[in-house]
């Protein structure tokens, strides 16, 4: 016995000298993972058998699915539809309350402004261009703007046009054209 442990310390004493300190640092770090993988590689492998029989449990719902529709619409079809996505005409009232509360909340002040309805021949679409001169801080109009068309999804920006008249006012002139766009019936 006493032969074994001598044999034993020898061996560690060679091995420490001939691979030093980082070499027994490293193959006691490959100890431990040998010990890490083997436990943690039957949890790994109970999760990817979790995965592919999820996997096929999806693929199996997929084919399984009912079909989507009768297919395609006609093109007549999808333009009368895009056009039922537009309001109609008689809410451009409302859409101007909306530029005169946004323009308020943002402290945009609108003295005056040009509105004209707009038919193109042939086009079932109404569009409604709203052109506004402004007197507001760059900040005061991005809010503004940027509000009317988020509340407004049917309305563009056509325009804006920014002027400062001097280097030290952080006043803007702007002119801002917005277009809305509107079913006629």
């Amino acid at each position: 016995m006493k032969a074994f442990a001598s044999l034993a310390l020898t061996a560690r004493h060679e091995t420490r000298r001939l691979l030093g300190a980082s070499g027994a640092a490293g193959i006691a770090l490959l100890i431990v993972a040998m010990l890490l993988s083997g436990y943690a590689a039957p949890a790994w492998q109970a999760r990817q058998h979790a995965l592919q029989n999820e996997s096929l449990r999806l693929a199996e719902e997929w084919k399984a699915r009912p079909a989507a529709g009768p297919g395609p619409l006609a093109p007549a079809e999808q333009i009368r539809r895009f056009h039922d996505w537009f309001p109609p005409a008689t809410q451009t009232v409302d859409d101007l309350r909306l530029v005169a509360e946004q323009a308020q909340a943002h402290k945009v002040a609108l003295d005056k402004g040009e509105y004209q309805m707009q038919r193109d021949a042939g086009n079932p679409l109404l569009a409604y261009d709203v052109v506004l001169p402004v007197k507001a801080s760059y900040p005061a109009l991005r809010g503004f703007v940027g509000a009317v068309l988020n509340a407004a999804p049917h309305a563009a920006l056509a325009e804006l046009r920014m002027e400062r008249p001097n280097a030290r006012n952080t006043t803007l002139d702007a002119r801002i054209h917005f277009r809305f766009t509107y079913r006629d019936k």
